[in-house]
Order: structure tokens, then C-alpha cells, then sequence
């Protein structure tokens, strides 16, 4: 079972030491959802709804991540100016483009989920336990943009 705890040291570890131009609302719902999106007023936000009472916080911690891994894509096409680029991507159903971008927001979370937990001295057994978990529940989610 994972704490909300962790859930607010992710929180901190993203918003004040790594990325300050972020904003992360945790807001309490009755199914778990997450978004990210892009600024306003120089702002990146990434609002994830949890649910009351949550005896769970791991898909939580994940999704967050793979919101921060869409931070990390608009970052970049943004620097090329190519953020319709982004936009276009994002507003995908499905489909391989859809899935590869989906991947790659999981992938780029989950470098910065791996930081988060060396900076927080998980034991080397639970780091890589966690990490397996982000990668099945990744899996998992990018089945739903796949074509039927």
C-alpha cells in the first residue's frame, strides 16, 4: 500500500526542486484521473483528481508521472515552436502516433520517477519493485489507445 505521503514528497520533488515554472493541484475525486496543461501566465499545470478514501496512492504517483512526461514533450516542441505539433498529438483518440506519444510521456516520466526515488532512498529492492509497477500500469494504459 503506498501513503499519500509519497504522493506529497512527489509533489514537492517536482514542483520546488526540479521544475518551478509548475503547478501540480492534488484534488480529491471519486476515480483517479490526471492532466496536463500547457502554461498560462508562464504556468504549467498538471491537475490530478484521487479518490476519498484512497487505500492505494501507486497509480496516483504514476499518472502524475506521466503527466510530467507531457511537461517534458511541450517543453521540447515548444522550443522549436512547434507546440500545434503538441497539441494535435495530444488531442489524438488513438492509433500508433497516439500510442508512440502516450509512450514516450511514460518513458520520460518514469527517468524522473526513477530520480524521485533515489532522492528519496528507497532500498535498491523497492526501486526497482516500484518501477516494474509503473511499467505494467503503463502498459496498461496505453492499451486503451491502441486501435480496435
Amino acid at each position: 500500500m503506498m501513503v499519500k505521503q509519497l504522493l506529497d514528497q512527489a509533489k514537492a520533488f517536482l514542483c520546488w526542486d526540479t521544475f518551478p515554472d509548475l503547478t501540480i493541484k492534488l484534488i480529491p475525486l471519486e476515480h483517479p484521473a490526471a492532466f496536463y496543461t500547457p502554461p498560462a501566465s508562464n504556468r504549467h499545470t498538471i491537475t490530478l483528481f484521487y479518490p476519498v478514501p484512497c487505500d492505494d496512492f501507486r497509480p496516483l504517483l504514476f499518472l502524475l508521472f506521466h503527466e510530467i512526461g507531457h511537461y517534458r514533450q511541450f517543453q521540447t516542441v515548444h522550443t522549436r515552436g512547434a507546440d500545434a505539433c503538441f497539441w494535435e498529438r495530444v488531442n489524438m483518440a488513438n492509433g500508433r502516433e497516439k500510442v508512440a506519444f502516450e509512450e514516450e510521456s511514460w518513458e520520460l516520466g518514469k527517468d524522473l520517477f526513477t530520480e524521485f526515488l533515489l532522492c528519496h532512498h528507497f532500498s535498491k529492492e523497492s526501486e526497482q519493485d516500484l518501477i516494474k509497477q509503473y511499467c505494467r500500469y503503463a502498459s496498461h494504459c496505453l492499451k486503451s489507445y491502441k486501435d480496435e
